[in-house]
């Protein structure tokens, strides 16, 4: 064999072996076996499977437990501090009258139990629109907040908030206000991560705001009880017990005496 034909040997060799590997490239099960493969349509099922994926995501977004403490022993102190900066418009404001705010705090000194307290403060507005959720606005930053007594209630007109200014003078009032310990700590902390605390604490409570709503417009409920910082309670006929917190006050007795069910026990701290 001369070595021009051998040389077309290898070329004939090389482009059958390169036929075989493109077969086996589009879908080994279909070498030779005569259907078309339409390379678009597979693009296109990955491109919905990453998009079904996404969709189960977004759908079991609201059973993710996020591991997340404020660092405070006081239940009643650390819903009473987020009821207060809801309140406060500099910290956040509602935008819509039927959406829904909340405040989720970081205390900044660990071992910290008594006013003043130096905390993170992350607030934010959201609402459920065409079956899905946006939000309107957030806030993030330091503060440290003081109360003259300490006390199993607190008064929310007796808070007070010291905050850092806004712009060149921030650094320098960071020093001022906050405790070395504090201001190492505020640092370290994830913005991200209380934004996602507060979102899922949002989409919890509308999901048990909702279902006492439901239950009440049932005559399902038995008794309903309404604290001073919005928690409410609803206990059914069959003795399951509902907790959330209301949009606005006196929301949960307005729905039982809308609803005209008989024999509603309702409740007031």
């Amino acid at each position: 064999m001369n070595k021009k034909k051998l040389i077309f040997l290898i070329i004939f060799l090389f482009l059958i072996g390169g036929f075989f590997w493109w077969q086996y490239k589009l879908d080994g099960s279909l070498l030779f076996s005569g259907q078309k493969v339409d390379i678009n349509a597979d693009v296109g099922n990955k491109e919905n499977e990453r998009n079904n994926d996404q969709e189960n995501l977004n759908a079991n977004s609201e059973k993710v437990l996020i591991d997340f403490s404020t660092g405070f022993k006081n239940k009643q102190l650390e819903m009473s501090l987020q009821r207060y900066f809801i309140n406060q418009e500099d910290f956040s404001k509602q935008s819509k009258a039927d959406s829904w705010r909340h405040c989720t705090i970081k205390n900044l000194e660990n071992d910290n139990e008594l006013f003043p307290y130096s905390i993170w403060i992350y607030c934010g507005e959201y609402i459920y629109e065409d079956n899905s959720w946006q939000q309107l606005s957030e806030f993030s930053g330091p503060v440290k907040v003081d109360y003259p007594n300490e006390l199993s209630y607190f008064n929310p007109s007796q808070f007070e908030y010291e905050a850092p200014a806004v712009g060149s003078y921030y650094s320098e009032n960071i020093k001022e206000i906050f405790s070395l310990e504090a201001q190492q700590n505020l640092t370290e902390i994830d913005v991200k991560k209380l934004s996602l605390v507060n979102f899922q604490f949002v989409i919890n409570n509308h999901q048990a705001w909702e279902s006492i709503k439901q239950e009440i417009a049932d005559c399902n409920v038995k008794e309903v009880f309404q604290a001073h910082n919005l928690q409410v309670g609803a206990t059914l006929n069959n003795g399951i017990e509902l907790e959330a917190v209301e949009p606005k006050i006196d929301e949960i007795i307005n729905l039982v005496i809308e609803s005209e069910c008989q024999g509603v026990r309702m409740a007031t701290e």
